[in-house]
């Protein structure tokens, strides 16, 4: 007898004995599962060769959430480690001036030598993320500059796998030069504090 034939008549014999007994009848409730009534159906060589291939066409697809999202929990866990760089200061001091510029205060000067030519965008907002923050203590400012420093280091290497994909229209050569670019170690080691050379 196979085990699920067993299985259903031991749920029939438990109704049977849960049957009213004033002898004015009434329905027997069978327990039916159709898990347990219904064998296991086993997957063909063909099948699962299918659905094997299938997976491997999909994964490449989702590969960089799947990546990048370990990094992104190392990062918040390690951001702290690293000290300050020799141009971290001046970097925030040229956000710090592009904000109070853009926002009409007294001490917005732009300065008129090099440092005017590497761009202040993302400077401009990790000084605007300080103020909205309310950070005062220069601890705690730098270290609320590491996350979202590395965080646009991730965005890059989602960018540079698409460059790659668009280029050789492979996903797992994407895949390959994004982990090539996150895991190169001194660019790694820089994302956390260098927003001016990388």
């Amino acid at each position: 007898m196979a085990r699920w034939e067993w299985n259903l008549t031991q749920r029939r014999n438990v109704a049977k004995a849960q049957r009213p007994k004033n002898g004015n009848g009434g329905a027997i409730i069978v327990h039916f599962s159709l898990m347990s009534a219904r064998p296991r159906a086993r997957l063909s060589g063909r099948d699962a060769r299918a659905r094997l291939s299938a997976a491997f066409r999909l994964a490449p697809r989702f590969a960089p959430i799947a990546v990048l999202a370990p990094f992104l929990l190392i990062g918040l866990a390690v951001f702290d480690d690293y000290g300050i760089s020799v141009d971290e200061g001046v970097q925030r001091w040229l956000g710090v001036a592009a904000l109070d510029y853009m926002l009409g205060g007294e001490g917005g000067v732009i300065p008129d030598d090099f440092h005017r030519f590497y761009g202040m965008a993302f400077e401009t907002a990790l000084a605007l993320s300080e103020r909205v923050l309310g950070l005062e203590d220069l601890r705690s400012i730098f270290l609320s500059r590491r996350p979202l420093t590395h965080a646009l280091f991730l965005i890059a290497g989602v960018a540079i796998a698409a460059l790659a994909y668009r280029m050789f229209g492979s996903r797992w050569l994407a895949l390959f030069a994004m982990l090539v670019f996150i895991l190169h170690p001194r660019i790694y080691a820089h994302s956390f504090f260098n927003t001016k050379d990388p």
